[in-house]
């Protein structure tokens, strides 16, 4: 008996460490597959963003209606504004904040999805690399 609890165990927590550390491209596949299923309209009935291409250094671009809508960098977020990490998360909505406290907002159908979502995004940000400027020193 007690080494079939170690065995589930052992099994339980390859598992959760495994779900913990998603890579690039899981935590890419996880955000597009939330955003296809669970994004949402706008209250003022602005088209959802249905689709959202990554890339590994930061550059994000949302796609509502086949057309860009939405591109920034992860990198570029102001983070010493209303976030110190520069996303948030604000009951359905999950928050990029960038210059002068103003912010992109992607709506998600459920307050939980907002907070999933907003969470990749933030683990996202520690997988891409930032580019670097050819000219800096």
């Amino acid at each position: 008996m007690k080494k079939l609890l170690a065995i589930y165990l052992i099994i339980a927590t390859t598992f959760t460490v495994k779900a913990q550390h998603m890579s690039f491209d899981e935590t890419v596949k996880y955000i597009q597959q939330k955003v296809e299923c669970c994004s949402v309209n706008y209250d003022d009935g602005t088209a959802r963003y249905s689709k959202v291409d990554i890339t590994k250094n930061g550059q994000i671009k949302f796609i509502r209606n086949n057309e860009d809508s939405m591109t920034f960098n992860l990198f570029d977020l102001n983070k010493r504004g209303s976030c110190e990490c520069g996303i948030s998360n604000d009951v359905t909505y999950v928050e990029f904040w960038y210059e002068n406290n103003r912010c992109k907002r992607l709506k998600m159908n459920t307050m939980p999805e907002a907070e999933r979502v907003s969470k990749a995004f933030l683990h996202l940000l520690t997988l891409c690399t930032k580019q670097k400027d050819p000219f800096q020193n």
